[in-house]
């Protein structure tokens, strides 16, 4: 395997991309890349091990490919202003969020966000007439927004996805009942209105813990009878068994006898 980086582009778009051989880049580079549509400007923000991706690193970014990035973000505020007053001229439910031209100035993509599916083509047309050159918009989500913008999270702190995530992976209300947060979703919600991303952080870690206990529901045996499971408690290290109908204890793990749980592969 060879080596790979995850560089990003534009805070709304990371691409991975084959690394040179012969030439050393570190994270945190500024790098000029080819993709599908042609070169691109961006930095490296991890290096992994890898296979070959259709798009590759072509250098590592000189000064002057510094200075024409620079003025190509100034250009893309000017004709995101020119974005956001066409916009006013159409009745389309959208927050203009930012703009970027590619690095051959070839075409510009304006991101949006919008909650639901409308059709905006006339306007497509109207912004890529006033411009003179091709245009993508492209919608985002409430998750990259946050990103985008920055905020502070349910804990005081700065947003994980502002700060140290790399990229932005799914979370499910599964995470949240496996380390046993039974409450409303709002409550363990973000900034971003969605699940918080932290409650992925230590779902490998109960994963493997979990392998050592007895399924929710499985029959055990103690030393004060057979029971049913009713529930975990991790950190202690015991679990809630039914021995009858008047009673519930919880018993320490290693008390149980109970046949091997299997790992979740979800």
């Amino acid at each position: 395997m060879k080596q790979i980086g995850l560089v990003e582009i534009h805070p709304f778009r990371q691409e991975w991309c084959s690394i040179p051989e012969n030439e050393v880049f570190n994270i945190g580079e500024a790098v000029v890349l080819r993709d599908f549509e042609g070169e691109e400007f961006g930095k490296i923000k991890i290096i992994v091990s890898g296979n070959d991706t259709k798009n590759f690193i072509v250098r590592k970014a000189t000064p002057d490919d510094i200075n024409r990035k620079n003025e190509l973000d100034h250009e893309a505020k000017r004709s995101f202003a020119l974005f956001t007053k066409l916009l006013g001229q159409f009745d389309l439910k959208i927050k203009a969020i930012d703009a970027h031209y590619r690095f051959d100035k070839s075409k510009i993509c304006f991101y949006i966000y919008s909650e639901m599916h409308q059709d905006f083509r006339t306007f497509h047309r109207a912004v890529a007439a006033a411009l003179g050159r091709r245009v993508a918009i492209k919608n985002v989500g409430l998750r990259e927004c946050a990103k985008f913008f920055g905020g502070l999270g349910p804990c005081g702190n700065e947003l994980c996805c502002r700060t140290f995530l790399i990229e932005i992976k799914p979370v499910h209300l599964r995470m949240a009942r496996q380390q046993n947060l039974f409450v409303e979703p709002n409550k363990i919600s973000g900034y971003c209105g969605k699940l918080c991303c932290c409650l992925r952080f230590e779902e490998e870690i109960y994963n493997e813990a979990l392998t050592t206990y007895p399924q929710i529901g499985a029959m055990v045996e103690t030393k004060q009878g057979r029971g049913k499971v009713l529930g975990i408690d991790i950190f202690n290290r015991k679990v809630l068994i039914k021995i009858n109908e008047d009673t519930e204890l919880y018993i320490p793990l290693k008390e149980i006898i109970h046949p091997p749980r299997y790992k979740s592969t979800d």
